[in-house]
């Protein structure tokens, strides 16, 4: 399992949100600022809580795999003054190659904080 926390980023649009690792437990994934390598084949659960502040307006969190949108995307109303916490969650079947995986946002500005957790389940 692995459990990354990111503070106070402010996002940038293309970039992966640069979650820190505070614990990996094992060997089947590698955190490169954000973008987790995820070295054996099988099911993967994604959990992510994530607060956005500091951009009115209508944000999206996206889920890649090697550089593809998965499909898991969050869209939340923020405003410049106030804080929403949103949740993303996927799952993914990898093949046997390494896969990439990272969360971005779609606009610039956007502080963001939160925590991103990924194990393998199969």
């Amino acid at each position: 399992m692995f459990l990354g926390r990111v503070t106070g980023w402010t996002s940038v649009v293309g970039q992966y949100i640069p979650f820190q690792t505070v614990k990996n437990t094992n060997s089947k994934i590698t955190n490169s600022n954000g973008l987790l390598s995820l070295r054996t084949g099988g099911l993967w659960d994604i959990d992510a809580a994530l607060t956005l502040s500091g951009v009115a307006g209508n944000v999206v969190v996206s889920v890649l795999a090697d550089g593809v949108a998965t499909g898991a995307t969050v869209t939340a109303t923020t405003t410049a003054a106030g804080f929403v916490t949103v949740p993303v969650v996927d799952a993914l079947a990898q093949y046997p190659n390494v896969a990439n995986v990272g969360l971005q946002i779609d606009t610039a500005g956007v502080t963001v904080s939160g925590t991103l957790r990924v194990e393998n389940v199969r």
